[in-house]
């Protein structure tokens, strides 16, 4: 009895952990936390979004905090973080409701501690999303447009524009289809859904 008293004991003392650092950050149930890393500076800044406002936490290394901005939403639909671009200092989130025809970006700009929200309303008619992806500071919403042959890509630049782009596979021939839309439309295998 005493050998398994030590043993629990010390198993207790082995798995103990100590806070070595904290961060005061309030979170509730719909916050939502996104972080980006500047591996050159050795900082993290943590982006937490709730239904009112977005806050932005610079962190060194050592994870003390070095800066914050915080923003109020423009509109308190959009709390879905769906992606980001990074130069320097600047950040820009991009923020979608479960309809993603209108999207919330903002813009953290640490260096010279600005902030600038701006609504997107995208012209989604007769479209199925693909995907969403972040490249050569850009961020990128790719649709295929239904029934066609042509893809269709919301491009969002660091400066806070917005185009649109229209990629036509035309000249491919698809085979046992119609067109892109049909081929995709089609399940590869019995437990993949084809949008």
């Amino acid at each position: 009895k005493i050998i398994s008293a030590v043993f629990v004991f010390m198993s207790c003392v082995a798995f103990s952990q100590e806070i070595v650092n904290s961060l005061p950050i309030e979170l509730n149930k719909t916050s939502q936390i996104f972080q980006t890393v500047d591996e050159t500076k050795n900082e993290l800044t943590l982006f937490i979004a709730d239904k009112l406002k977005t806050t932005a936490i610079r962190l060194d290394s050592k994870m003390n905090i070095i800066d914050s901005l915080s923003t109020e939403k423009l509109d308190k639909a959009q709390n879905k973080i769906i992606g980001n671009i990074t130069q320097s200092n600047k950040t820009t989130l991009f923020l979608a409701s479960a309809n993603p025809k209108k999207i919330l970006s903002q813009s953290f700009n640490f260096n010279d501690r600005t902030l600038v929200n701006k609504t997107f309303d995208l012209d989604i008619n007769d479209e199925v999303y693909l995907e969403k992806f972040s490249v050569n500071n850009s961020f990128i919403i790719l649709y295929l447009v239904k029934k066609t042959n042509d893809f269709r890509l919301y491009v969002f630049d660091s400066a806070g524009n917005q185009e649109v782009k229209n990629i036509s596979t035309n000249e491919l021939k698809f085979y046992h289809r119609s067109n892109l839309y049909d081929t995709f439309a089609d399940d590869f295998l019995p437990f993949e859904a084809a949008f």
